[in-house]
């Protein structure tokens, strides 16, 4: 199984927020099958709730939601943005590259 293709990749995407590129991840996730639509929201929400720890290195971060957010199984989205965008981790920004995923919780793959 291949967990990126070039359906769930986007390049040069340009953004105005980071919401935005959040968004356009997530789009990508739900787009290749891997989420529900609410999935997106849930990225976002998660986002807001814990702050900027999903930017993990300079140039990079990690959106994501809860699994019973909507996430129907293991997929991942990169996007690249251009120009790059701030996300409020002052030692990591700005961010270039949004390496979504979705993932389910270990009962739902068991049934």
């Amino acid at each position: 199984m291949e967990l990126l293709t070039t359906k769930q990749t986007a390049v040069n995407v340009s953004v105005k927020t980071w919401e935005d590129a959040v968004r356009a991840a997530g789009r990508l996730l739900v787009d290749g099958g891997f989420a529900e639509e609410r999935y997106i929201e849930g990225m976002v929400s998660l986002s807001k709730e814990l702050g900027p720890y999903i930017v993990i290195t300079p140039g990079v971060a990690i959106p994501h939601a809860r699994p019973e957010e909507g996430a129907k199984g293991v997929g991942f989205a990169a996007v690249t943005l251009n120009p790059p965008i701030n996300f409020g981790n002052a030692d990591n920004d700005p961010v270039c590259l949004w390496w979504a995923f979705a993932a389910l919780t270990r009962m739902r793959m068991l049934n």
